[in-house]
């Protein structure tokens, strides 16, 4: 079990590493800011924590830096492709950790973007503004849905594992009425 578990980490930081430097030249850095940039990952303290112990940690922060690539990608391309991939990363980093949700951040831009050109399109095109504004908002279903999903599945395996929201946090203790 614990040559299986050190694989996967090693594969895990792997991923990590290789999704840092996609990320870097997505964001067209330098290539002496890419190396810093990775020097950085490996020598600060707490990626050096990380990445020794067994933890999802190292998979989780490469799933968020994907989904950043994935949106980065969205907006110079206006491709649905990594809408679609961005979507199908956040459902996986909110599988990955309840925190999954936090990456919905990365879509916050966007939304502010399409709510902005709205505003300032022409009234000729109305008829084809209709059809986008109605794209973009089956888009945002799918984004919500693709965050939100993962989220009710653990409260409801919380719920069915130990009776409650979470076995150290005491979140909605205040609402019970036993």
């Amino acid at each position: 079990p614990m040559l299986s578990v050190a694989i996967s980490q090693s594969v895990a930081i792997l991923i990590f590493y290789l999704t840092v430097y996609v990320f870097t030249r997505v964001l067209g850095f330098n290539p002496f800011l890419r190396v810093t940039t990775l020097l950085f990952f490996t020598f600060f303290s707490s990626f050096v924590l990380i990445n020794t112990s067994f933890l999802t940690e190292s998979l989780y922060i490469s799933i968020t830096l994907a989904i950043g690539i994935c949106v980065v990608q969205y907006k110079k391309k206006d491709s649905l492709k990594y809408w679609i991939a961005s979507c199908l990363l956040l459902f996986l980093s909110g599988s990955i950790k309840f925190v999954g949700i936090i990456n919905l951040a990365w879509f916050i831009p966007l939304v502010f973007d399409w709510v902005n050109l709205s505003k300032a399109d022409s009234p000729k095109t109305i008829s084809t503004q209709k059809t986008s504004t109605i794209h973009k908002m089956a888009m945002l279903v799918g984004l919500f849905a693709s965050s939100i999903v993962p989220l009710a599945f653990w409260f409801y395996r919380k719920r069915l594992l130990i009776g409650g929201t979470s076995s150290s946090h005491h979140f909605f203790e205040v609402f019970r009425t036993e």
